[in-house]
């Protein structure tokens, strides 16, 4: 059997991101870009998937969150049933944007968080992170939605990982 259209994308909506965890290697900072694309050009990759009939879309980055219209793309990817999932650090999120996101249908959350105290966490994501990312983790838990939490180990925290694991516990199915 041959295909017709991708099975999944991954579509990088942004290089630009809010923090500078010490492994990425997307350019960490908000600035923009002139070789991003624009608002327009997203507008034609956002038609393109939904007219090649593509059945999962992973909405990814640097933070796709700085991107004014990652939302509405969840919405629109929604309407023509195609499976989308939303990676991002967590910070840029809050019960507003939680609740849209769930609203929208959106099929899975992965948010990114790499230390079990906030100095941990903080240094390894390049800034000020652990304090939102855990009060949007138990947002994201009580609205429904299909939370998946993303780790990157490193030297920095690989002997913390037990303990993160199980301060994220919490998060898990009851």
């Amino acid at each position: 059997m041959l295909l017709k259209t991708p099975v999944e994308v991954y579509w990088i909506l942004t290089d630009r991101c809010n923090l500078k965890c010490n492994f990425c290697l997307s350019e960490s900072d908000s600035a923009p870009r002139t070789q991003e694309l624009t608002a327009a050009q997203r507008e034609r990759v956002l038609h393109d998937l939904i007219e090649a009939k593509v059945l999962k879309v992973y909405l990814t980055g640097g933070e796709p969150l700085l991107i004014p219209e990652t939302v509405d793309y969840v919405r629109r990817l929604r309407a023509h049933n195609v499976f989308t999932v939303l990676t991002t650090n967590g910070v840029l999120l809050d019960g507003q944007s939680i609740g849209h996101l769930a609203d929208c249908g959106l099929n899975r959350l992965q948010v990114s968080i790499h230390g079990s105290t906030p100095a941990m966490n903080d240094e390894i994501m390049g800034g000020p992170a652990f304090d939102a990312i855990m009060k949007n983790l138990d947002a994201i838990s009580k609205s429904g939605l299909d939370l998946h939490i993303k780790i990157t180990a490193t030297r920095e925290n690989i002997e913390d990982l037990p303990r993160l694991l199980e301060r994220l516990g919490a998060f898990g199915p009851s």
